[in-house]
């Protein structure tokens, strides 16, 4: 079973599940897709954004259009990240 590392935001209006995934993930739309669509029973539903982080590179995000704009003034540091098995 794969294992990813995710957590919860709750912000202002906003309430999603955040997972770190490899930056490959988000180069294939389709397989974002799945990944996502495998993660949502995980979080009871809520969205799911994922994230990939490559060493001086800025975050990059794969959301829903309202996400992704809630993202662009997002600190990662603030997640408290833990394992999920899917």
């Amino acid at each position: 079973m794969p294992t990813y590392e995710g957590g919860i935001v709750q912000g202002h209006r906003v309430h999603f599940a955040i997972v770190r995934v490899e930056p490959d993930v988000l180069e294939n739309k389709e397989e974002a897709i799945r990944t996502v669509q495998s993660l949502l029973p995980k979080f009871g539903g809520l969205p799911v954004v994922l994230v990939a982080e490559q060493d001086g590179e800025p975050p990059k995000y794969f959301a829903r259009p309202d996400l992704m704009k809630y993202l662009m003034d997002f600190h990662l540091p603030s997640v408290e990240w833990q394992g999920y098995e899917i």
